[in-house]
Formats: structure tokens, sequence, C-alpha cells
């Protein structure tokens, strides 16, 4: 858990941090381009006047949350007083859906209540404030999980593109009929993609292609280039599978570049 506390000298400045802090996490989640609901949650415990926590769908999720249909407020089901399925946000007459989310991230707005109990204060223009606390936090590993809990399928992984391991795996041609041309070109495209730590090499060629090709989707490499019989070409034509899209596409070396980008420096 990635925590964070903040301390403001007024009601309203720890409210505008709240807000800045909950929109971090927003970009945060939406740069994974994954989908998540950010709803209003049970303080619970830590206590505080705010409270909301992210979620990303998922089946498998812990919490249920329920989104109006009308106005799209949503909630952790925690805090529904009553059974009744209608939205109680004022002026609203929609009905709430269910769904199951895994919790990634939760924030608090806590006022005073800690620092009044260890008399935390700060002079400031001539006067003393007793401070105002947010806490929050971001689950590393959970929103690692979470995500590929969404996106996978019960055959292959699929990892958000910003961090996943290795962008792009390179298989050259197995053992036998001019495997050591296809390993040579194999270190000429790694070198041309020129995308530190990023790429792979899968030198297991006593593996058919397919094989591998296989594995490499059941990890969730996001690219894949074969180097098949069309490699041995003049000039070399270079099989590039989008794993995630489902689609192939022919290239060129010079081509590759243009093509294939790191969305680590992208984005």
């Amino acid at each position: 858990m990635k925590d964070l506390y903040t301390f403001d000298l007024t009601k309203e400045k720890s409210e505008e941090t709240y807000e800045e802090i909950c929109s971090a996490y927003e970009k945060i989640l939406s740069k994974l381009n994954v989908k998540y609901t950010k709803v209003a949650g049970d303080p619970g415990n830590i206590g505080g006047s705010l409270s909301h926590e992210y979620h990303i769908p998922a089946d498998a999720g812990e919490d249920t949350l329920l989104t109006c249909d009308s106005c799209g407020h949503s909630l952790n089901k925690e805090l529904l007083k009553s059974d009744t399925q209608s939205c109680q946000q004022p002026g609203c007459h929609g009905l709430l859906t269910e769904s199951k989310g895994i919790e990634v991230a939760h924030s608090f707005l806590l006022g005073t209540k800690y620092s009044e109990v260890f008399n935390a204060r700060v002079k400031h223009s001539s006067t003393t404030s007793i401070l105002e606390m947010g806490c929050y936090g971001i689950g590393v590993t959970r929103l690692l999980a979470a995500t590929l809990e969404h996106l996978s399928s019960d055959e292959e992984i699929c990892w958000p593109r910003l961090i996943v391991p290795y962008q792009v795996i390179i298989i050259p041609q197995k053992e036998g009929y001019k495997h050591d041309v296809t390993m040579d070109l194999a270190s000429q495209v790694y070198d041309r993609l020129n995308y530190p730590n990023e790429v792979v090499i899968d030198d297991r060629t006593h593996m058919s292609i397919g094989k591998r090709l296989i594995e490499a989707k059941r990890l969730g490499y996001p690219y894949a280039i074969i180097l098949g019989k069309k490699a041995l070409e003049s000039p070399a034509v270079l099989e590039v599978v989008n794993v995630y899209d489902n689609a192939t596409d022919y290239y060129s070396i010079d081509q590759l570049s243009e093509k294939l980008f790191d969305p680590k420096v992208t984005l």
C-alpha cells in the first residue's frame, strides 16, 4: 500500500487537497486504460466526514457496488440503509444496479479527529489552527492483481500496456532450416526497436514457433514478432502479431519503429 497523509490549515483547503488527490488517483487508473468505478465509501473505524473507494470491475470482487442508471451516483452497498433499489440522491428517481469490484484505492477526509487528540496545531498569521487531515492509499500489488483479473481470460493473461513486464517477444525459426540466419535477424530486430528492457528474444529454438507463440499469448506479451519463412526473403518481411487485438500485419525492419511504439514512453 502506498500511503499518503495530508495536513491543511483550514477545512476548505483540506477539501481542495482531497479533490486534487482523488483526481490524481483517477488519472493513474485512466492511464492504465482500465475501467474503474469511484464510489462513496464507508469511513469505518478510520472515521472522517468523507470517503471514496476506487474499484476495478471483476466478478471475483469482494465488494458489491451500486450505481444509479440515471444520475450515475455510485456507492458501496455497505452504505445503503435499506433494501431499496431506488437512488437516494435528491431529485433523482433512477434505479440502482449491482456490480462487483476489487478495491484498489481509498481516500478519507479526516477533519480534526486525530489532530485534536494529539493537539497538532500550527501558528500562522498571528493565530493558531488545529490541523485538518486527510489520508489516502493506493494498493500497488492489489492494483496489479485487479487489472489482470479484469482484463484477462481463462486462456490468456492481458496486462495494462503501461505496466506489462515486456512489450515485445521475438520468435525466431526452430532449430534446423536457416536457424542461424533468423537468430542473427532476431538480434538486428532487437537492436532496431531500441526499447531498453522491453523486448525479449525467445531463444528456446528446440520448440516450434507455434508453441512459443501460444505461450507468449498466455503470458501476455502485447506483440509477438515471428521470424518465419517470409523473414528469409530479401528484403525480410516480419510477421507482427498484435496479441491483444488478435490482428496480424507484415512489416519490413525499417517499418517496425513506426508501427510499434513503447507506451511507457509515449504515455
